[in-house]
């Protein structure tokens, strides 16, 4: 513990050093942009992360990002786990839950790809923390924590910004620049994600998420069926297999 809390420390006085220097030629300041999100990538792997589902993750999320690893083209090139997968399930499945298309999915997986590397960490920069590193104007740190309150707190802010559904006609990085206003040289890091974001999207949009009522009985991540018998008994079939209740 003492040793990630001292990476993260070590990360961001980094991340402080290069953000205070003056106004530097462009080739210097390319260099200091890219030392500055080095220090940033340092200090969010040392922060610690919590489950986005309490249930934890399952063997599906385990068999989906074995799948999404190699399609991965940018951020997400380094790796894609099994607690990624399950963090990006409980955003899918609350889009889902709202009404929302799965155009609303890829923005906001492109957010916290950008954002907190599809972690829900525990700190970030300032007073930021979660999957979406909200501020404390955003809600409390008991809520910004909650990936699905954090999920419809970034959804509800997309509507106020682009109401009457203006935002499903607009590009993906735009839109989730816009809903967290980054500073102005970050804007574009977005957009960076936005083939990786789709993809995510895409594997888990029509996918049976864990704990839906009524399918996953066993929360092994699969559907499961329940029936009655003529004289009243339960029967159990998990994963299509046939036991007594």
């Amino acid at each position: 513990m003492r040793s990630v809390l001292r990476a993260a420390v070590v990360a961001a006085a980094v991340l402080a050093s290069v953000s205070s220097v003056a106004v530097l030629p462009a080739s210097a300041a390319g260099d200091q942009e890219q030392a500055r999100e080095q220090a940033r990538e340092m200090m969010l792997a040392a922060l610690p992360a919590v489950p986005c589902d309490p249930k934890g993750e399952t063997q599906e999320d385990a068999r989906i990002a074995a799948e999404l690893r190699p399609k991965m083209r940018v951020k997400m090139r380094a790796g894609v786990s099994a607690y990624n997968v399950s963090c990006a399930r409980v955003i899918v499945k609350t889009i889902q839950d709202r009404g929302f298309s799965k155009r609303a999915a890829e923005i906001a997986m492109a957010t916290v790809i950008v954002e907190s590397d599809l972690r829900n960490v525990t700190g970030g920069h300032d007073d930021s923390v979660g999957l979406y590193q909200q501020r404390k104007f955003w809600g409390s740190y008991e809520q910004r924590m909650d990936p699905v309150w954090a999920t419809n707190a970034f959804l509800n802010e997309m509507q106020r910004l682009f109401p009457n559904n203006s935002w499903t006609s607009l590009p993906i990085g735009q839109v989730a620049a816009d809903v967290q206003r980054p500073r102005s040289d970050l804007k574009g890091e977005y957009a960076k994600q936005t083939e990786d974001a789709v993809t995510i999207a895409n594997a888990l949009w029509d996918h049976r998420t864990r704990g839906n009522p009524g399918t996953d009985v066993s929360g092994d991540g699969f559907a499961d069926v329940l029936a009655t018998t003529r004289d009243g008994k339960l029967w159990y079939y998990p994963n299509n297999i046939k036991s007594p209740g």
